[in-house]
């Protein structure tokens, strides 16, 4: 009850400051196995939850909509023909500000290089493989799922890299090409730490070429750059000096607000800073270059 009430005076401050009034909520489950007798069961379920929304200063009927994914392990109990929940155990999609699975931060130095290299990069296909396998797609009837051809990190200290790594390199998806440094072996099922490590993956798509940084700061700095980055771009999240999560972007909202799409806290189309404390996190919009 404590979690809700904070994850609900968090939405309503977001609300506020970026002018949007929800219009409407909508959820479907999907139950993957219940478990026990008749008197106490055990469920495991994912939820799927799209938000409507529109901005109080754009007068137009183009609804703007967002989805998230929540995994849930239920317990419940019958007692005197009514049930009743003990537990229920979930990560809060609104939560990613105090990441609990963070991955380690890798030291490697700040600079980047000015120069840039040119890579084919198939953007409407990323967008594309993004929505399909975000884990949180509303409107598919298997949104819910992973793609199986690569392994989950979610349990493992995160699955964002794992994603964004696919998003970009998948053949079909942005089909760039692996190199030895940023690598999934799909016979062993293995991946270099530039592929699922949040840290790793940003200063390996700098440094290697693959992306230019476009902006970096607090959010009251970079939100003055939404428009230098576009569906196919990725936005990193640094926390105490550790980048601890990575997004793609996959569209733009009506008023040109980039949406994402991410592991782990699964999301669909969501807005890049929605679930962020601005004032403990500095972003990083990398652009892809190709």
């Amino acid at each position: 009850f404590e979690n809700q009430q904070k994850r609900i005076k968090y939405i309503k401050d977001w609300s506020r400051a970026r002018g949007v009034t929800f219009t409407g909520c909508e959820t479907k489950l999907k139950i993957f196995s219940i478990k026990g007798g008749q008197d106490a069961v055990k469920i495991y379920l994912n939820e799927i939850t799209k938000l409507v929304y529109k901005y109080d200063s754009i007068k137009t009927p183009f609804a703007n909509e967002f989805c998230y994914g929540t995994y849930h392990t239920i317990r419940m109990y019958k007692k005197q023909d009514k049930w009743y929940v003990t537990v229920d155990w979930y990560n809060d999609p609104f939560d990613d500000s105090m990441p609990e699975n963070a991955q380690p931060a890798v030291s490697i130095q700040e600079s980047i290089p000015k120069t840039t290299m040119a890579f084919a990069y198939n953007r409407i296909k990323a967008v594309e493989y993004a929505d399909k396998y975000c884990g949180a797609n509303y409107y598919l009837a298997d949104g819910y799922k992973y793609n199986r051809k690569y392994r989950n990190y979610a349990n493992q200290g995160g699955d964002c890299a794992n994603f964004a790594s696919q998003v970009l390199s998948d053949s079909s998806a942005g089909s760039i090409r692996m190199s030895s440094g940023w690598l999934y072996n799909f016979r062993k099922g293995e991946a270099s730490a530039a592929w699922i490590n949040a840290g790793a993956f940003t200063h390996n798509m700098l440094y290697s070429g693959r992306a230019k940084l476009a902006a970096k700061g607090k959010y009251n700095r970079v939100v003055n750059y939404e428009k230098a980055i576009s569906p196919g771009d990725i936005i990193c999240y640094e926390i105490k000096g550790d980048i601890v999560h990575v997004s793609i972007v996959t569209a733009l909202d009506s008023a040109g607000v980039p949406l994402v799409d991410s592991h782990t806290n699964n999301r669909y189309h969501v807005p890049w800073d929605l679930g962020w404390n601005s004032d403990n996190v500095t972003f990083w919009f990398l652009k892809v270059n190709g």
